[in-house]
């Protein structure tokens, strides 16, 4: 497969995930523009571990790009249980859910949604993210949840999620 039939696998995985370009070079720390070249099939060089980063924040993997692996996956209870680690609360994958569909955060899950926010690998913030998406009537809100989130709890990483 070539590069110039990847970026548009990953341009449709982007917007199936409801993100921006801009958003996507904030979570892989990549340029915009090479974001943009990429996807549009113009980007003529990008290193092995560049790529498969990008390709890991949108759920793709490298053998042939797909969503498969990821969708057997189940990212809330996953990320649930990262952001439920030396915790005294355990936060279940509902009430992750209902947090990221909501914006609102009990003060209860407080701690959890710091840790998840600003120590969860990036992908599995992306995955539990997609999966609260589905639930909403509005899924491409989610980001504008993710984003209000971490700017209510000045987040570390508050300025990737743009």
């Amino acid at each position: 497969m070539w590069l110039y039939q990847i970026g548009p696998i990953i341009a449709k995985r982007r917007r199936a995930l409801y993100l921006t370009e801009q958003q996507l070079a904030s979570l892989t720390s990549v340029p915009i523009s090479d974001i943009h070249d990429l996807e549009s099939g113009q980007l003529q060089d990008i290193s092995y571990q560049t790529l498969c980063q990008i390709m890991a924040v949108v759920g793709l993997v490298f053998d042939l790009p797909t969503v498969q692996p990821r969708t057997r996956k189940r990212g809330l209870e996953m990320a649930a249980k990262n952001a439920s680690v030396s915790y005294k609360n355990d936060i279940d994958p509902n009430a992750l859910c209902e947090i990221l569909k909501t914006g609102t955060i009990p003060a209860l899950y407080l701690s959890n949604i710091i840790h998840f926010l600003d120590e969860a690998p990036i992908p599995l913030v992306v995955m539990a993210a997609e999966e609260a998406a589905r639930e909403m009537d509005r899924p491409e809100s989610i980001w504008l949840n993710v984003r209000n989130l971490a700017l209510s709890i000045d987040s570390d990483r508050k300025n990737i999620w743009v």
